[in-house]
């Protein structure tokens, strides 16, 4: 047996000690459980079923998808305790995350259950295997960082050009390391429009809240690049909207987000946009999770990655 297949079987005996499981299961058993993890990955995962799992496991269940796949394995009268179900679900979702050669899926797999994980917010002790769990984070923002769109130092001679010869550039930019220098000079115009925006108090609104859902509209509609992700978090750092100190409920947030209609158009969002659904009205969630409080802050950066992965899924 290959090394990573050994390695990942020790995993799973570990989340099962760790689950609650009173009796240990035999190696074999366990290997017929992994395998049946796996090829649960390469028959039904998808977006969405990933999206179920993630749900599942946030409220320590699981689906019938996986359930009805993994009985099709084991003997028809065994009873599997809800423990070992939830563990089978957290593990569906680690491999598909750690043990996918594909960088972008990773990328989205990943971004999804951070996104979703967020209806945990002040309940994190809750959530099973947190060591785990953390692996599982930032591969979103180390895909974007390895897809950087215009990276490099800024091309003072080829701007030079631009402005000295214009027209002369018409038959050469299609030259590849003219059109990498256009995209830096592109990147840095972008980034001075946003600072732009923010600095000279182009958005109205007072509240930072309404601030930071115009900002991220205009960011997410207007940005010429999905991978233009590097340095959107250090330019609104400092700006005074998300320095607020005011915490609101997420239901009130949601409140005066729509009593502004400042809310995006789109009817549809993905499973794993949970607040962007709380706030298109197409989603009814538990009233604990709309009493959680949020910063403008904490806001933002849970719309920014709703709202990241909506742009990269379509």
């Amino acid at each position: 047996m290959e090394q990573n297949a050994i390695e990942e079987n020790y995993i799973l005996d570990q989340l099962l000690m760790q689950s609650g499981l009173i009796v240990p299961y035999s190696k074999d058993y366990i290997l017929l459980l992994e395998e049946g993890c796996r090829n649960f990955i390469d028959e039904k995962l998808d977006f969405d079923v990933f999206a179920d799992l993630a749900m599942s496991y946030t409220k320590n269940s699981c689906p019938d998808l996986l359930k009805s796949h993994i009985r099709e394995i084991i003997d028809e009268n065994e009873v599997l305790p809800l423990c070992v179900w939830n563990t089978l679900v957290f593990y569906v979702m680690y491999l598909a995350i750690i043990d996918n050669d594909d960088e972008k899926e990773k990328a989205i797999y990943s971004c999804m259950l951070q996104n979703i994980i967020i209806r945990c917010k002040g309940h994190w002790v809750e959530l099973r295997f947190p060591s785990y769990l953390i692996r599982l984070y930032g591969f979103m923002d180390m895909y974007l960082q390895d897809n950087i769109v215009g990276d490099g130092d800024f091309p003072h001679d080829f701007l030079g050009r631009i402005f000295s010869d214009i027209a002369s550039l018409t038959t050469s930019l299609n030259a590849e390391e003219e059109q990498r220098k256009l995209k830096i000079i592109g990147k840095y115009a972008w980034k001075h429009r946003l600072e732009e925006m923010i600095e000279n108090g182009e958005i109205q609104y007072q509240d930072p809240y309404l601030k930071a859902m115009v900002f991220l509209q205009y960011l997410f509609e207007n940005r010429p690049s999905v991978f233009i992700h590097d340095g959107v978090f250090e330019l609104i750092r400092e700006s005074k909207f998300l320095k607020s100190k005011k915490e609101e409920t997420l239901g009130r947030i949601i409140e005066i987000i729509r009593d502004a209609e400042i809310g995006s158009e789109e009817s549809e969002w993905s499973k794993s946009s949970v607040i962007l659904k709380l706030l298109s009205g197409e989603h009814v969630i538990k009233d604990a999770f709309l009493q959680e409080k949020f910063s403008p802050k904490e806001f933002f950066v849970c719309v920014y990655y709703e709202l990241l992965l909506e742009s990269i899924l379509n």
